[in-house]
């Protein structure tokens, strides 16, 4: 009896044995479902180039038993799903953006797509083959990534996290004082020590009423504090068109913005690529402040009352009332560059500004404002050609409480420069309904707007 048993115990390990790689097969299969966010401090871009980062900061994979989608999101833009076939069989997917053939397979816990992509120019279809080959340990989704287009291959490697993308801080010895050629740190926060530094031993030219001199031509430098204002203030990894940065918030220490839980849901609604319109540069080209000062070449006249500001972005203008005069009256409804008051406190110039039209955004990412906004700046010389620049913002409809960003510009010293045309096209409402975004539903986009505020006031 027992003889039976045990050559029935060694038939049945034997039949485990046989059939557990189809049961540890089918286990063995992660789950790649969710949102990821590329991290470039995991895997740095080879030689840290820009160009060799990924187009898309966030990959949204959406996973069945059948199928998977890959689905790319990054500043402004967005890729559409492409689908494949677990069952390595040839899919094909095609959008506006690309025509896409390629097969799916597994090898082992690893996910390997390989196939090609291809889209049409005037000159011809031009086709890239690739493979790519995911996988995931310690919750890190890593992307080996090989294209080859024209008989030149390259490879990457990229990792992407479930947690939103957060910038690194520097090391803690990290040098605050000015280099030899008063260069300063690469960090918005550093930086504003490094300027302060400056400044207590620079002494900037002064106008014929003993007032330092701000006249000229400025620009915003984010070269100078490792920012990209250009995608926007907050922290995020290069892209092979807009290139990455540091956070240009320097309170909150962390860099992220308070805002309110709806707030931050708001903002992500109107960062869809389908909801474009909503930009007011769409609709009337008009940029609105401080989102103008981040983007936009300047020309700085003091007059007798106020200074004058003009920008290149659209021929938008400011003023900065310094003779005491009060604030616009309330009633006016709001302005795009609301109303600035300005007074010395030392070498700094400090510009309070309120009367917001609640339309206006503090960059090209939607940080929204409201009518409720009140800014206040502080702009000091730190050099000939150096001029260092925060706002804090306060605005209790929006934001959980203040925050500060910061800055510094550079000054145009070509003896020939000046601003040029940049003007709104007539009829630009029309162009806009008819030309480069006439496949969008204005209508729709407007009337979810307007439900949207009327659900957060209850009305």
């Amino acid at each position: 009896m027992n003889r039976i048993l045990r050559t029935w115990r060694s038939r049945a390990a034997v039949l485990w044995f046989l059939t557990a790689p189809a049961v540890l097969f089918g286990q063995a299969h992660p789950d790649f479902s969710g949102q990821w966010y590329y991290d470039d401090q995991i895997i740095r871009p080879v030689g840290g180039l820009r160009q060799r980062a990924p187009v898309s900061s966030i990959l949204v994979i959406k996973q069945t038993a059948d199928q998977i989608s890959m689905e790319g999101k990054a500043f402004q833009q967005e890729q559409p799903p492409v689908v494949y076939r677990l069952d390595g069989r040839e899919s094909t997917t095609a959008n506006k953006v690309l025509n896409t053939v390629g097969t799916a397979t597994w090898e082992g816990p690893n996910l390997v797509l390989q196939g090609y992509r291809s889209f049409d120019t005037p000159s011809g279809p031009i086709r890239t083959d690739f493979k790519e080959v995911y996988s995931l340990a310690n919750g890190v989704l890593t992307e080996d990534r090989t294209e080859t287009r024209v008989g030149k291959s390259v490879n990457d490697k990229f990792a992407y996290t479930k947690e939103p993308y957060k910038q690194h801080p520097l090391p803690a010895d990290t040098s605050t004082k000015p280099g030899p050629k008063g260069e300063c740190p690469k960090d918005a926060v550093l930086f504003k020590a490094c300027a302060m530094e400056l400044a207590k031993t620079y002494k900037a030219p002064r106008t014929p009423e003993g007032e330092p001199d701000f006249s000229g031509y400025w620009g915003m430098a984010g070269d100078l504090t490792g920012t990209a204002p250009a995608q926007g203030i907050e922290a995020q990894p290069p892209n092979p068109l807009w290139g990455g940065g540091r956070s240009m918030v320097i309170d909150p220490a962390d860099g992220v913005i308070p805002y309110q839980p709806w707030a931050a849901e708001d903002r992500e609604w109107r960062m869809r690529g389908e909801n474009a319109p909503l930009d007011t540069l769409v609709e009337s080209c008009l940029a609105g402040f401080p989102r103008i000062e981040l983007y936009s070449q300047s020309q700085w006249m003091r007059t007798k009352d106020q200074f004058v500001v003009f920008y290149e972005f659209h021929h938008n203008y400011r003023f900065i009332k310094m003779n005491g005069e009060p604030p616009l009256d309330a009633k006016l409804g709001g302005l795009w560059a609301g109303s600035s008051r300005g007074h010395w406190e030392g070498e700094t110039l400090v510009v309070e500004t309120t009367q917001y039209n609640g339309k206006e955004y503090v960059d090209m990412a939607f940080i929204p404002l409201s009518d409720a906004t009140r800014t206040v700046e502080r702009y000091t010389r730190i050099s000939d050609n150096l001029m260092y620049w925060e706002a804090t913002i306060t605005d209790p409809k929006i934001y959980t409480r203040p925050w500060t960003l910061n800055g510094v510009f550079r000054r145009n010293r070509a003896p020939d420069f000046q601003l040029m045309e940049s003007a709104c096209a007539e009829g630009n409402r029309e162009a806009s309904a008819v030309g480069v975004y006439k496949t969008f539903d204005s209508g729709r986009i407007k009337r979810e707007a307007e439900e949207r505020a009327r659900a957060r006031t209850g009305q």
